[in-house]
């Protein structure tokens, strides 16, 4: 069974609710781009530094002091494209590398039917149980 609360928000609404987190936002363009290219997931483990006990952000963080962060990434692969395509705007498929199996399953399991059929179709597998069995191929993994 499936516990997850959260509701699907768009750019906008992600934006609203950084805002009300007491985010100063210079550059709103910028970060939509960032959402965009990265999500709001990936881009949160950047905001933790910047967080207080009440899940908020410290008084006067801006934009611009994440944006800082981001462009730290050390990873070869990271380095490579920031260097090759001159910008910090990362595609999904360069940070999928760097997400963890886990995290990648669960993404997976957040996808639409139609989407996870297409997926499981292009790696030439059959669906029926292939999603119930990332659990298994997490641990198979690991070993």
């Amino acid at each position: 069974m499936n516990y997850y609360q959260k509701i699907f928000k768009t750019y906008q609404e992600q934006i609203k609710m950084l805002r009300d987190k007491n985010l100063i936002i210079q550059d709103e363009k910028y970060l939509l781009t960032k959402l965009q290219n990265i999500g709001y997931y990936r881009l949160s483990t950047y905001f933790i530094p910047f967080k207080n006990e009440n899940n908020l952000f410290r008084e006067k963080t801006y934009s611009k002091d994440i944006q800082r962060e981001t462009k730290r990434s050390k990873e070869p692969f990271v380095i490579h494209f920031k260097e090759k395509y001159k910008t910090d705007d990362l595609p999904i498929w360069t940070v999928v590398k760097k997400i963890s199996f886990g995290t990648l399953s669960q993404f997976y399991k957040l996808l639409h039917k139609n989407v996870q059929k297409e997926v499981v179709g292009k790696i030439d597998i059959k669906q029926m149980g292939f999603t119930e069995n990332w659990h298994n191929l997490e641990i198979w993994r690991d070993v």
